[in-house]
């Protein structure tokens, strides 16, 4: 079953164990969370995230980089997909271990992509072996998720906006 809630929703990160237990059927999960389009979200995004993984027993190696990824995603449909609060949204699904997290934002950042356009620049990037990055704020939407991840892929969403997303089996 797809669970959707709001962030606003969930209790303080410490206190939302039990509330996130109740999502989880037989090690599998599939849960969407909706939160405004503003940078101070990101802090309680990451802290339920990390609850979340550890319901899941994901190898405890992996919720570092499972967080940055989390940033770096959350973050780009911050700062490039989406006019400040606004409602983006993060979809994390877990089956037969395998964990897959979309980032939806709304297409209507300053600096919006389409689906076509990041696969034009992720094909860039691999032209240039990804050995560094030039981003002012970020550590490079490219360079940290391709080597960590066994699929990074991009949508257009029906609302017009940007889904990316990413995959691991563990």
């Amino acid at each position: 079953m797809d669970y959707h809630i709001l962030l606003s929703d969930i209790a303080t990160p410490n206190d939302c164990a039990h509330q996130l237990q109740a999502y989880i059927h037989d090690a599998e999960v599939s849960l969407t969370i909706s939160y405004t389009s503003q940078f101070e979200n990101a802090k309680k995004l990451r802290e339920i995230c990390n609850t979340l993984f550890n319901l899941l027993n994901i190898p405890s190696a992996w919720k570092p980089r499972l967080t940055l990824i989390i940033d770096e995603l959350n973050n780009n449909a911050i700062e490039y997909g989406s006019a400040t609060g606004e409602e983006n949204t993060i979809s994390l699904s877990y089956r037969e271990h395998e964990l897959t997290i979309e980032v939806t934002d709304t297409g209507h950042g300053t600096k919006h992509k389409t689906a076509k356009q990041m696969e034009e620049l992720e094909e860039a990037n691999k032209n240039k072996n990804f050995t560094e990055h030039h981003s002012i704020r970020g550590r490079g939407l490219f360079l940290i998720i391709i080597k960590l991840v066994d699929r990074l892929y991009f949508k257009d969403s029906a609302s017009g906006g940007l889904i990316v997303g990413i995959t691991k089996k563990f």
